[in-house]
């Protein structure tokens, strides 16, 4: 995969997740892709989809529950089909107030172009508090 195909690729994720266009992020995906919250287990288990798990049924619970708005991303590093992606967005958690917070996406491309894996490091307390707040 090229570099240029991967960008393309990560700049469509992001517009899909933007717009909560769940049919747009399929199409992205590879079979049997996966995703993960990387930190401490036991704050991020409250999330329903921490993972690890299948990427395809995350993303439907990750719509569900959390809306990103006003996202800019910073490609940090390509490595074969390998990109690391900083990604400063406003989140809200079930409706509730947005914040402004920085996560780490570290993708992993098929030779393809889907997404094989994505592996995300976020702030695992905010996770955990925003979490607690729905209960």
């Amino acid at each position: 995969m090229q570099r240029e195909q991967i960008l393309t690729a990560i700049k469509a994720a992001y517009a899909a997740r933007l717009n909560d266009d769940a049919a747009a992020l399929a199409g992205l995906w590879a079979d049997g892709s996966t995703f993960e919250i990387e930190g401490e287990k036991s704050l991020i288990e409250a999330f329903p989809a921490a993972g690890p798990t299948g990427l395809h049924a995350a993303i439907d619970v990750i719509l569900a529950l959390v809306k990103m708005s006003d996202a800019q991303q910073e490609v940090v590093a390509i490595d074969g089909n390998r990109a690391v992606v900083i990604n400063r967005a406003s989140l809200s958690f079930g409706g509730g107030e947005p914040f402004v917070t920085t996560m780490c996406d570290v993708w992993e491309f098929d030779d393809a172009g889907k997404v094989r894996s994505l592996r995300e490091f976020l702030d695992t307390a905010m996770l955990a508090q925003e979490m607690a707040g729905l209960q």
